[in-house]
C-alpha cells in the first residue's frame, strides 16, 4: 500500500514529509490500538509491543483497507499525520471493543485490537468510555533474541529516554508500519504471507547505537507527548528470513 509517511517517523536520510491534511484542533485522526489487559495477568511490555505491531500490519494489509470499505478512512489517515494511540480494557470492555471496526490479533496470549483510523471526535463510546489510555507500566520480560526464532523484522526501542509502555508500543507499531511500507515488494509480500513475524527488543545504549547505524527505517517523534521533538524512539531493519 502506498502512503505518505507521517511527521513522527521517516526513513533515514529522507526529507521531512509534508502533510496532505491539516487537522482542526481537537479532531486529529489516529489509529487506536486497544490492549486486552486482565487485572491479574497484565501482558509483558515486549509481548504487547510485538502484538500491537502485528495488529497494525494485519489491518493495513487487509483487503478492506487496501481496496474496500475501510480504504477511505485509511487513505485519509495515511495522507495526514499518522498518529497512533494505545489504550487498554478488560473483561466486558474487551468484548465491546470487538464491535468497533478493526482487527484483533492474539499472539502468545496477548490480545490487541487495531481499530480503523478515525477522527478523535468521532470515536464511539466503546473507545471513549470503555477503554483508558495506557498509563500503567507493564512488566518488562526480555524477549527471545532475534537469532533464537524466525522473524522478518527486528524493531528496537530507544533505551534513552526510557519510554512508557504505551509510548513504546506505539513506537514499535510505527516502526513496523514504516518498514512494511518501505520494503521492496518481494520482501513485503513474503513477510505478509508468513504472517508478519517480528521481534521487538529493548537494547542497551551500545547495542542501540549499532541498531541505529544499521536501520532500514527509524521513528522520529514529533514531540506531541512525553518525549522532546525529534527524539529517535525506534528503528527497524528486515532480517534474512525475508531478504
Amino acid at each position: 500500500m502506498a502512503g505518505i509517511p507521517d511527521d513522527q517517523a521517516h526513513r533515514t536520510g529522507q526529507p521531512e514529509p509534508v502533510s496532505g491534511f491539516e487537522d482542526s484542533p481537537g479532531s486529529p485522526w489516529c489509529m487506536t490500538l486497544v490492549l486486552n489487559m486482565p487485572r491479574d495477568s497484565p501482558p509483558a511490555r515486549t509481548a504487547a509491543a510485538e502484538t500491537a505491531a502485528t495488529a497494525t500490519l494485519t489491518l493495513l494489509s487487509d483487503m478492506r483497507a487496501v481496496n474496500g470499505e475501510w480504504t477511505p478512512a485509511v487513505t485519509r489517515w495515511l495522507s495526514g499525520k499518522i498518529r497512533k494511540h494505545c489504550r487498554y480494557t478488560r473483561g466486558a470492555g474487551w468484548q465491546r471493543i470487538q464491535q468497533v471496526p478493526g482487527i484483533t490479533v492474539s499472539r502468545g496470549g496477548v490480545g490487541v485490537r487495531a481499530c480503523v483510523p478515525m477522527a478523535l471526535d468521532a470515536r464511539p463510546d466503546e473507545l471513549t468510555k470503555r477503554t483508558q489510555l495506557l498509563n500503567t507500566e507493564l512488566p518488562t520480560v526480555p524477549a527471545a533474541a532475534p537469532g533464537q526464532r524466525e522473524a522478518g523484522l527486528l524493531v528496537s526501542i530507544t533505551p534513552t529516554p526510557w519510554l512508557s509502555s504505551g509510548k513504546a508500543i506505539v513506537a514499535a507499531a510505527h516502526a513496523a508500519q514504516l518498514a512494511w511500507m518501505r520494503m521492496p515488494p518481494a520482501h513485503s509480500a513474503s513477510w505478509a504471507e508468513a504472517g508478519f513475524p517480528l521481534v521487538v527488543e529493548h537494547p542497551d545504549p551500545g547495542l542501540w547505537a549499532l541498531r541505529v547505524s544499521e536501520a532500514d527505517v527509524e521513528v522520529i517523534d514529533a514531540g506531541l507527548l512525553e518525549t522532546p521533538a525529534n527524539t529517535r524512539t525506534a528503528c527497524a531493519h528486515w532480517l534474512p528470513a525475508i531478504r
